[in-house]
């Protein structure tokens, strides 16, 4: 069970629901120093859903890439081969509502280390902390099911303090790809 705090115009309430992954409307009827009535209007799940590509229909494809060309080919007016040879041999980590993409990421193995991108957050719902969550379960689901413990990972530069919360150090210099500043991030997993 999981506290959360909601404000209104006059007074912030607690709320309690049973996970973190509610995205919550509610409509406070009474309020009054010692009560207030919630009634909830909408409740909305997320999901955290991982899969193999050979796992995924071809809607959920679909969604996968259309979420991926909007976020970092048309928001980032930044033309590149979007699809490529990783995604016939990688997991898909996302957070959905229903079956709207929330947050993606997606991890790649390789011989001695594993690596994942492609982590965005659809526009709508940024601003939420959905971006640390989907990272953090990617991690998780490294830990989990990887034997390399070496995590190597390029990400936008203006991100650094970002990953390095998640324990990320910068083992690179600030470099272009793309045509976006990026950087070379390491760590080490204890499994």
């Amino acid at each position: 069970m999981k506290k959360i705090r909601i404000r209104t115009k006059y007074k912030f309430f607690h709320v309690f629901v049973n996970s973190a992954r509610f995205m919550l409307r509610v409509l406070v009827l009474k309020d009054s120093y010692k009560s207030s009535t919630f009634y909830l209007l909408e409740e909305y799940k997320m999901e955290l859903v991982i899969k193999h590509t050979k796992e995924m229909s071809n809607i959920e494809l679909i969604k996968v890439f259309q979420a991926r060309v909007n976020v970092f080919i048309v928001e980032q007016n930044c033309i590149y081969q979007e699809v490529d040879e990783f995604d016939l041999n990688t997991l898909h980590v996302m957070l959905k509502k229903g079956e709207e993409i929330v947050a993606y990421s997606r991890i790649i193995e390789h011989p001695s280390y594993i690596t994942f991108g492609r982590v965005l957050v659809v526009e709508k719902y940024r601003k939420s902390n959905y971006g640390r969550e989907i990272v953090q379960a990617t991690l998780n689901k490294i830990k989990e099911s990887y034997k390399q413990t070496q995590v190597r990972i390029s990400g936008q530069a203006y991100l650094k303090s970002f990953y390095e919360s998640f324990g990320f150090e910068s083992v690179s210099d600030v470099y272009l790809e793309d045509n976006i500043p990026h950087i070379t991030f390491q760590m080490h997993l204890n499994h």
